[in-house]
């Protein structure tokens, strides 16, 4: 299979090297500029976001930014060496400490409550309570009360069980200083 594009970039830099599998503008820098790494690629190897290094880049460009710039076509090239990836690797990890669920971000404090299957299942019961108040809404405005109390005793167990279960959860993690908001009387109203 042919690679029209790469055959049309190959006569338009002049260089005379088919790699076979990489898109042409990684077959460029290759060839071209042998020991240099493409921002994409440092920005998957680093777990971030391109953005992230572009911003790095901007803060301090003389230690965090690519230490080469090149042109592909109209395509502008952010170049860097293993060196930079050396000094962004301190950066990013000076920053964006691993969490000990693994995971890097900003807070690198507390595990997770949840895994990511048990978030679904209860962003689902979220959605379904708030499906059932919704309901019991629109059946009060039609005059249907009876119906309206079941959707509303509906929404009420489903949010009664979600705050039974981050209670347990939040318990068993043994989380400090957080406050659990008021519980609710049968109207709806905080109770103090």
């Amino acid at each position: 299979m042919r690679n029209d594009a790469f055959w049309r970039q190959r006569k338009l830099i002049g260089v005379r090297v088919r790699v076979v599998g990489l898109p042409a503008l990684v077959a460029h820098v290759r060839t071209a500029y042998p020991g240099y790494f493409l921002r994409s690629e440092i920005a998957s190897v680093l777990e971030v976001s391109e953005s992230s290094l572009r911003r790095a880049a901007e803060q301090d460009w003389d230690s965090l930014g690519p230490s080469l710039y090149g042109r592909f076509g109209d395509v502008a090239l952010y170049l860097y060496s293993l060196q930079d990836l050396g000094r962004l690797t301190a950066h990013f990890q000076s920053r964006f400490p691993k969490r000990p669920d693994g995971h890097r971000g900003r807070l690198a404090g507390h595990p997770k409550l949840w895994t990511d299957a048990e978030l679904r299942l209860r962003k689902s019961r979220h959605r379904s309570a708030s499906y059932w108040r919704a309901q019991e809404r629109r059946l009060r405005q039609e005059g249907q009360y009876d119906r309206a109390g079941q959707a509303a005793e509906r929404a009420r167990s489903i949010s009664t069980e979600l705050a039974r279960q981050y209670r347990e959860r939040f318990e068993q993690a043994g989380r400090p200083g957080w406050v659990f908001p008021a519980p609710l009387d049968p109207l709806g109203l905080p109770r103090y």
